[in-house]
């Protein structure tokens, strides 16, 4: 049942039962998806203790909740581009415009280029929807095209 509901099961040091047909079944009946806990606000949260000695603690916890959407779908995208001929000052008014036209962070970090020449390594994360516009600002402030 386990392989046919593709429910995702590990070995462990304990040889004895942890999870009875009864269990698996009921998994496979109440369980939609799988993976890491999301994002949720939880409405009930279930306790329960077996009585076998074993190794590992013989508990079971089981939280019914709401998905909160907000919390798992927002998403994010890094810009960087390399520039060796930039001013300091370029870089400081590029930082500014940068989070004026919506840039939720911007870096510069200092890098040696091709060779030998110094330059800087621009970095901006920004939201999927403004990130046209900052990688257009970007090569417009620096004339690079990075």
């Amino acid at each position: 049942m386990l392989d046919i509901y593709i429910l995702f099961w590990k070995t462990s040091p304990v040889e004895s039962e942890f999870l009875t047909p009864t269990g698996v079944a009921l998994l496979a009946h109440f369980v939609n998806e799988k993976g890491a806990c999301p994002g949720m606000t939880a409405k009930r949260i279930g306790y329960g203790a077996g009585s076998m000695e074993s190794a590992v603690p013989n508990v079971l916890r089981v939280i019914e909740g709401e998905i909160d959407d907000a919390l798992i779908s927002d998403s994010i995208e890094m810009l960087e581009m390399n520039v060796d001929d930039v001013t300091g000052q370029v870089l400081g008014n590029l930082i500014d415009e940068l989070l004026a036209k919506g840039a939720r962070d911007v870096s510069i970090i200092p890098a040696t280029m091709k060779k030998g020449r110094s330059g800087s390594i621009i970095q901006v994360i920004a939201k999927p929807e403004d990130s046209d516009a900052l990688a257009r600002k970007m090569i417009e402030e620096t004339g690079s095209l990075g």
